[in-house]
């Protein structure tokens, strides 16, 4: 796969993959586009949903704290998952987190017990059991009213009102031509108007939690990232979330495809130091060329 620039898809992993062991480069900024535009077909194998073309993928997905917390229930202001993706026939919605660096999954002791924020919401979403899609959209409605932009939001809702996905009735673009273009005064109109806020179909809906991590840990890991992973695994183990290591995605992925070598390498996570030692190395080497 190449663009107009003749670079390639493989060219720009390879990019990605050398620059990920500077002491500051975060891959996980960059790489989920990558691990996005398979997740069709990794999650329609990982749940065995049949035709991954079904599968609608909307990422940095808004999960109003209002809704997350009740005691908070006016806050419009919202966190992100890393990805929504909705199986219209089977009437599922599968939350998404991505870490590409064991490091970044930061477990915290609060009220005695450990918790991990961003898996925590999951959790909380989860725990709504056939509530959780609606509990979403109607958050993403609220936080829509209250927010300072609304043609970001207006495409949001286009999106969830497409026939891929279907949960909210209606179609925002009756009303305006380019939703992504709206005003709020249009956007909040609309809303005012919007009856249900959610399709009748969605309101007994299943939501799935998933992470997908490097996984892998080295002789020289310490103990409190050790602790850390298995933590993680403990609540795969309680039944709420998924867990898909990188070696597993490659596994679902084709042998052949675009990204299946870099879930390999990338499994491998490595510790800032030895991120620092690969550019003294690197610098070393460019001293003995001078």
């Amino acid at each position: 796969m190449q663009n107009e620039c003749g670079t390639s898809i493989s060219e720009v992993l390879k990019q990605l993959d050398e620059w990920r062991h500077f002491p500051t480069y975060q891959l996980e900024r960059r790489a989920d586009i990558f691990i996005g535009l398979c997740l069709r077909e990794i999650l329609s194998k990982k749940f065995s949903l049949g035709d991954e073309e079904l599968l609608e993928v909307i990422p940095e997905f808004p999960l109003r704290k209002g809704t997350l917390n009740p005691k908070d229930s006016e806050n419009n202001q919202f966190y992100t998952t890393d990805f929504a993706v909705f199986s219209k026939c089977k009437r599922l919605l599968i939350l998404v987190e991505i870490k590409t660096d064991n490091n970044s999954i930061k477990i915290e002791n609060k009220s005695n017990s450990k918790i991990c924020e961003q898996l925590d919401r999951l959790k909380t979403v989860y725990k709504w059991e056939t509530k959780g899609v609606e509990n979403l959209v109607l958050g993403v409605i609220k936080s829509a009213r209250k927010s300072s932009i609304p043609h970001k939001f207006g495409h949001l809702i286009s999106k969830l009102q497409s026939e891929s996905i279907k949960c909210i009735p209606g179609s925002i673009q009756n009303e305006c031509k380019d939703p992504a273009q709206i005003k709020k005064a249009e956007l909040d109109e609309y809303l005012d108007k919007l009856s249900p806020k959610v399709c009748e179909d969605w309101k007994c809906a299943k939501t799935s939690c998933v992470l997908i991590y490097p996984s892998v840990w080295h002789e020289n890991t310490s103990s409190k990232l050790k602790s850390n992973l298995q933590w993680v695994k403990k609540q795969e183990k309680c039944g709420w979330l998924t867990l898909i290591p990188f070696r597993e995605v490659r596994d679902l992925l084709r042998t052949e495809h675009w990204l299946a070598p870099y879930m390999e390498k990338w499994a491998m996570s490595r510790r800032v130091n030895k991120s620092i030692r690969h550019v003294l190395v690197n610098i070393s080497s460019d001293l003995g060329n001078i």
